[in-house]
């Protein structure tokens, strides 16, 4: 969008549809180049979002059906709502638990983990 000053000057110039038209397509780039910034961005956050249902889904076999489907994957440092953790529960194959190891431990939501993403607690 062209301002006061820079209406003034387009109507002086010679050429007043010329500079126009430039004007026009340095606007289309800059969208443009934003638009697939935006896009990419977003491929990217669907993708960590993907990994996070994944890991996710890995580590809360240990624990029961109604903390499951309860819980809020946002709480524990994943980069997931609690309705796409619910509609990945009901989407994805339903697999044979992994065995857990004697390493792993219970979820601790993030606040007790100093901000920092989840990561398996140790045995208590």
């Amino acid at each position: 969008m062209l301002h006061g000053a820079e209406v003034n000057l387009t109507m002086k110039s010679p050429d007043p549809l010329k500079n126009l038209s430039i004007y026009e397509q340095r606007l289309s780039r800059r969208f443009l180049q934003t638009f697939k910034q935006l896009r990419e961005m977003q491929a990217e956050r669907r993708a960590l979002e993907q990994e996070h249902l994944e890991e996710l889904a890995s580590i809360t076999h240990a624990y029961s059906r109604q903390f499951v489907e309860n819980m809020a994957p946002a709480d524990f440092g994943f980069v997931c709502s609690k309705h796409s953790w619910q509609l990945y529960q009901k989407t994805r194959p339903h697999a044979s638990p992994p065995q857990i190891q004697p390493s792993q431990g219970r979820l601790k939501p993030k606040s007790s983990l100093g901000g920092q993403a989840f990561r398996p607690a140790a045995a208590f």
